[in-house]
């Protein structure tokens, strides 16, 4: 296209020689039109001889003959500019095509490429969505082999809110209500030694599902306990709730639940 484009402009520029040159001849031609006019009146008073006036015509005949081949070439040229301009555009219209045939094969390639990607990713790769800590559940080594579906490590993000969540049987329900304080014995840490950890009922179901609610409780003081120590974060720790329903305070719910357990 870009040889194309120069000799379009190269014809381009011989296209206005070429009129340059139609121009003079045309004056040419004139002149020598007005001479044979002139020439004619002085062959009839004889003054000059037939032979000399048929050589003028002569001349005359050549100027009209450059002037035609002139003509000839500017039509040659313009014939040819426009063949090269016509070519130029079919071959702008092929590039494009052969742009858009490439791009979409390279969108195809790119797709298989995510797909292959995506299904290697599935099959060897152990990604999590969120950030954390590793906790391997096994003794592991490089180079281990590991079975499709066996567990080998859990995530445990960092833990920035506490929500605490349990079962609240159908039986007494009724008694709960959100706003009601709740205490809760950890499994891993004996109440006895650690104390307890304290917080409010924040809402319950409308509707139960296997003869319970489900209630979801706020923690007043994260994981601070009656006594004041503080629980180490875990992304999930496990106890049972108590809901306070009458007026009886933390003490003597604590001191209640020694003396229920010196008994057993």
């Amino acid at each position: 296209m870009e040889q194309l484009q120069s000799q379009v402009e190269d014809h381009f520029k011989l296209s206005k020689e070429l009129q340059n040159r139609n121009l003079l001849l045309s004056k040419q031609l004139m002149l020598e039109q007005q001479k044979i006019e002139a020439d004619s009146v002085l062959v009839k008073d004889k003054i000059i001889a037939p032979f000399e006036f048929n050589s003028r015509k002569q001349e005359l005949i050549s100027k009209q003959i450059n002037v035609d081949d002139t003509k000839s070439g500017m039509l040659q040229n313009r014939l040819q500019q426009t063949e090269y301009l016509k070519t130029i555009t079919e071959l702008q219209q092929q590039k494009l095509q052969q742009e858009n045939d490439l791009q979409q094969k390279v969108r195809e390639n790119v797709k298989r490429l995510q797909g292959q990607l995506e299904v290697w990713e599935q099959t060897y790769v152990l990604k999590s969505p969120v950030d954390g800590k590793v906790v391997f559940f096994n003794i592991w080594k490089e180079n281990q082999y590991v079975t499709n579906g066996e567990t080998v490590l859990m995530i445990v993000p960092p833990v920035q809110h506490y929500i605490a969540k349990a079962p609240l049987p159908v039986r007494g329900a009724g008694k709960v209500s959100a706003g009601q304080k709740v205490l809760i014995r950890l499994s891993s840490y004996p109440f006895e030694e650690f104390g307890m950890i304290q917080g409010q009922v924040e809402s319950i179901s409308d509707v139960a599902m296997d003869t319970t609610y489900s209630m979801e409780v706020v923690l007043a003081k994260g994981l601070t306990t009656t006594t004041n120590k503080l629980i180490p974060p875990h992304a999930q720790l496990s106890g049972i709730a108590e809901v306070l329903t009458d007026d009886k305070s933390i003490l003597q719910r604590l001191f209640e639940n020694v003396l229920a357990s010196s008994k057993r």
